[in-house]
């Protein structure tokens, strides 16, 4: 009895103490991921502008910049921040997708920047100060020939197809305080069937990238050119259903349940 006692005291207070640790701010992600979508609606169709989802030093949360027109990041290259460019000066084209920064290697100054989430509440202030250390400007400005010819061939229908994905893939992941991810992100490195499993979701969604025109959850994928694949079996028509009339709130909300 006694035993008992002292194991529910015990218990007791280790709950409490876990209470008294700092509490990650789940809204942050969500902040975060709602700032990018402006900054691809702002610069996508004008520029193609693109986010892609990689995995670093402090895990999967990083999203990088890059342009349809010269990637840095797809299946030839995986030069995240253009490193590799002749870009004049720093490029600063990666952040953080699970707090207000960019890590050191990234930015302007070399050294590590960091928000404050007090003055960062509104989704208006996270795009003005993405916007001021991301250095767009400068990679428009370099690659103003390719950007040019690309937007001679890109459709609009191609550019609304590729704003719903983003815009579905942060619905979809909203509520778990989460933020959406590459196919490769969401399984194991120590699965031996992910490589598999990748080349599987990228074939059913017409042989698209997983590196930049796939994101979303481990159970819902959602591709750039107006599919999703559920549960890496059933296609779906997103692009579809969204002429039809539907919201993207009205298509995640018959996906969610997967998620």
């Amino acid at each position: 009895h006694w035993n008992t006692v002292l194991q529910k005291g015990y218990i007791k207070q280790i709950l409490e103490r876990l209470k008294a640790l700092p509490q990650q701010d789940t809204d942050i992600p969500r902040r975060i991921f709602k700032a990018i979508y402006l900054i691809l609606e702002k610069y996508h169709r004008l520029y193609g502008l693109e986010a892609y989802f990689f995995t670093g030093g402090h895990g999967p949360g990083y999203v990088g910049f890059q342009i349809a027109s010269a990637r840095c990041f797809d299946d030839q290259n995986g030069d995240a921040n253009y490193e590799q460019a002749n870009i004049p000066g720093r490029t600063s084209l990666v952040t953080y997708l699970t707090d207000f920064g960019v890590p050191a290697w990234s930015s302007v100054s070399g050294e590590q920047i960091e928000g404050n989430p007090e003055k960062l509440s509104r989704t208006s202030d996270v795009v003005k100060w993405l916007e001021s250390h991301l250095t767009l400007d400068s990679l428009f400005a370099h690659y103003e020939d390719e950007i040019s010819r690309w937007r001679k061939s890109y459709t609009v229908e191609q550019s609304e197809k590729y704003l719903l994905m983003i815009r579905i893939a942060g619905l979809l992941v909203r509520s778990t305080g989460d933020f959406p991810r590459a196919p490769p992100q969401c399984f194991s490195d120590y699965d031996s069937s992910t490589s598999a499993r990748v080349e599987s979701i990228e074939r059913k969604l017409g042989g698209l990238s997983s590196r930049h025109q796939i994101m979303g959850a481990k159970k819902v994928f959602i591709g750039s050119n107006g599919l999703a694949l559920v549960s890496e079996e059933e296609i779906v028509d997103l692009w579809s259903r969204y002429l039809k009339g539907e919201t993207p709130e009205q298509i995640v909300h018959s996906l969610k349940f997967h998620v």
